[in-house]
């Protein structure tokens, strides 16, 4: 898996925090898919902490920076987990297709993949952040 990034401060705490997120994951070594991580100011008027887009080969992940450090891994964790989604084919690109089911009318907060992001993005960030590394 080759991991890009792009405009992060603090780019060697985020390395090894995406490192250790993958492993934990169990997608680190995934053969021909990319991941490619933009830190930008805000995002949907800075209401929106993170987005992620993607599909079996590629997963894009914007992380607004309008919210504190700690707070931006954190949203980093639940878009990684929608890329573990993305590249085992849970999730469609289209985001409407879980594991075969059709959601298209769903709303966010009964999106089945929100779910699962929201209910493990702590335990990832617990577990992924690199703890003997001074922020």
């Amino acid at each position: 898996m080759k991991v890009k990034f792009k405009n992060t401060k603090k780019l060697t705490i985020t390395q090894l925090f995406v490192d250790n997120a993958l492993r934990y994951l169990g997608i680190d070594d995934l053969d021909d898919t990319k991941i490619v991580v933009a830190f930008v100011d805000e995002l949907d008027n800075g209401e929106s902490h993170g987005h992620c887009s993607g599909d079996e080969q590629r997963v894009d992940i914007t992380i607004a920076t309008n919210f504190p450090f700690l707070m931006q891994l954190r949203t980093l964790s639940h878009e990684l987990i929608h890329a573990r989604q993305f590249f085992s084919g849970e999730l469609d690109s289209n985001l409407t297709v879980w594991k075969g089911m059709d959601y298209s009318h769903a709303d966010y907060e009964s999106q089945p993949w929100e779910i699962e992001a929201h209910k493990y993005e702590d335990q990832l960030f617990m577990e992924a952040f690199p703890w003997n590394v001074n922020v």
